[in-house]
């Protein structure tokens, strides 16, 4: 499975949270324009990497000589968008779950066969394996179902993280300000582009990891209740 750039979320919090940020423009008199915008992308992760923390306020944006109170109040909530984007843990553990229940589903369907198909054929043995299988693939299928939540939850954390990107351009435009005399601001979108992409891609390999193990769960189902029906 792909996490692509899984802590570009982190840098992308940081863009607006002065995480190893420096402003490029052009300060007023009393320092930087935009303060704590601008940060750049940190190292990727594709598996153990936590989502950005919820737990700090983001550092707010003040108006300035080039940043009028309606971009500084877009930036802010930008920032809050970024650092709030929704943990990518749940999802991942409802993989590990899901799969670790698959795999005890297909362990008894093995035992299943050989008690149908074996030299001592066992209906008992059957009929029992037959209920764990169904009731491990009944599990998988159930953590492919929270695997569904997770993805509508990061997906709608992206759809928030894309309407406030949107706010700030439309700030920029509306002050009429040339985006070249904000260097910050233009990190900041293209930051926020970045990470709303890999969080979108991300879900989506996350739904198709849902979908593959429904399907996985309901063959394995489907064939034990079929090996019952022939063999006992």
């Amino acid at each position: 499975m792909r996490l692509r750039h899984t802590l570009a979320l982190a840098a992308c919090a940081g863009l607006l949270a002065g995480c190893g940020s420096t402003s490029t423009g052009t300060p007023s008199a009393g320092g930087s324009y935009l303060a704590g915008v601008g940060g750049t992308s940190g190292a990727s992760s594709t598996t153990t990497s936590a989502a950005p923390s919820t737990t700090s306020a983001a550092p707010t944006t003040t108006a300035g000589p080039l940043v009028g109170p309606q971009l500084a109040a877009a930036l802010n909530t930008l920032a809050e968008r970024t650092k709030s984007l929704p943990s990518l843990d749940p999802a991942r553990a409802a993989v590990k779950t899901g799969n670790d229940e698959l795999s005890k589903a297909r362990a008894a369907l093995q035992t299943l066969r050989g008690s149908a198909y074996g030299t001592a054929k066992n209906c008992g043995v059957v009929a029992q394996q037959r209920g764990i299988v169904s009731a491990q693939a009944g599990a998988a299928s159930g953590q492919a179902s929270a695997l569904d939540q997770q993805v509508a939850t990061q997906r709608a954390g992206v759809t928030a993280l894309q309407a406030a990107a949107s706010a700030v351009s439309a700030a920029v435009t509306a002050q009429r300000t040339p985006m070249t005399q904000l260097p910050d601001v233009a990190a900041a979108l293209k930051s926020a582009a970045a990470t709303a992409a890999d969080r979108t891609g991300t879900a989506n390999d996350f739904a198709g990891t849902a979908a593959g193990l429904r399907s996985n769960a309901g063959s394995v189902a489907a064939t034990a209740n079929d090996v019952t029906a022939k063999a006992c």
